[in-house]
């Protein structure tokens, strides 16, 4: 993230002192659109809020009838600081409805070294969750644990002793395992798969806090795989036969793509990414996949385009749109050719990963 961070603002930067370099000459009206139009969804990705809301602006000029050069020196002038001087990136921001689902929750953190407590802690904290520490000598019957709504447990050497990590402990509680993946994958395959969801070291804060929502939705019903639905490096493998549910993400900006990208597979969702529309279609019609992400604004094809020719075919497959456009005209059309959702930039990754694993 820091190294994407660090690559558009150096960008950024260079491509508005050249936009400002031709504003009073040659200036390509149409190329300047585009270039803020892009700034909005990566700036926004990226947790500049203020620049892309700036770049909003910029592009809002250029389509106001009677607009000046000036004020697109003023519009641009104001870029160029942004770009130079960004206020500290935004953490990303935890949709109310999660917040409002973990608040007051009680959560077990069971057998947790210190350093690994502090860091969940610190995470439940953002949500107003309440964490309670176990040891894991703890009965599980007990009135402590039997208060908490989900149950995480590290899965480590020092605790594969304790009751909740035995085969045969029957699920009370919606469980999530935390802890290093050959730890995880040594675990009889009935504790494995007594778990709502998993966290492999080297998580996010928002992963946790993602996970416990989805652990919550799915009370004590175990997932259909065991370790294998916590996340991992994609490979490949096609809707038939891979665990995960696949998703194709098309969109012409590199940062943006990064970053959903990475939210969606920090998941356990395997992800394609296609940088045009028609790239996107023949992915789509080739792998069939369990949902699709589609920019509006693409080369080639656009993405409603893109969208009319998956309905027309009759693809099962969900369909979030993921657009800079905000206007009400663009929203329906959205909906009216088959979308099941519609995400306007800047938008937040979470809330993005969060409708899409409500469809899935």
């Amino acid at each position: 993230m820091e190294g994407l961070r660090r690559s558009f603002l150096a960008d950024g930067s260079r491509q508005v002192r050249r936009l400002l370099e031709f504003a009073d000459a040659r200036l390509d009206i149409g190329e300047a659109t585009r270039m803020f139009h892009q700034w909005v969804g990566s700036a926004g990705a990226l947790g500049y809020m203020e620049l892309a809301e700036k770049a909003r602006a910029a592009e809002s000029l250029l389509h106001t009838p009677g607009w000046t050069k000036s004020d697109l020196r003023d519009a641009l002038s104001s870029l160029a600081y942004a770009f130079a001087s960004p206020r500290e990136a935004a953490d990303t921001p935890i949709p109310d409805s999660i917040v409002q689902e973990l608040s007051r929750k009680r959560i077990a953190l069971i057998g947790f070294a210190d350093e690994e407590a502090e860091r969940l802690c610190g995470a439940l904290e953002r949500v107003r969750a309440l964490p309670r520490l176990f040891t894991g000598d703890e009965p599980p019957e007990s009135d402590s644990i039997r208060d908490c709504s989900v149950i995480m447990v590290h899965v480590r050497p020092a605790t594969l002793g304790i009751p909740w990590l035995r085969s045969g402990f029957p699920p009370s509680h919606p469980l999530v395992l935390v802890g290093g993946r050959e730890d995880l994958l040594a675990l009889p395959l009935d504790v494995q798969a007594r778990a709502c969801e998993f966290l492999i070291d080297g998580w996010q804060p928002e992963e946790v806090i993602m996970r416990l929502s989805f652990a919550l939705a799915r009370g004590t019903r175990p997932p259909a795989t065991g370790v294998g639905d916590a996340p991992a490096a994609p490979e490949p493998k096609g809707r038939s036969l891979s665990g995960k549910p696949e998703i194709v993400i098309a969109d012409d900006d590199m940062h943006v793509l990064a970053v959903v990208r990475s939210a969606l597979q920090s998941l356990g969702m395997e992800c394609r990414s296609a940088s045009s529309g028609p790239e996107a279609l023949n992915m789509i019609r080739e792998l069939c996949p369990h949902a699709a992400v589609l920019d509006v604004n693409m080369p080639g094809m656009d993405g409603f385009e893109v969208l009319a020719a998956i309905r027309q075919a009759a693809l099962p497959l969900k369909v979030i749109m993921l657009t800079a456009r905000q206007h009400e005209r663009d929203v329906l059309r959205g909906f009216e050719l088959g979308a099941d959702d519609y995400v306007v930039k800047p938008f937040n990754p979470l809330e993005l990963a969060a409708r899409l694993k409500r469809f899935l």
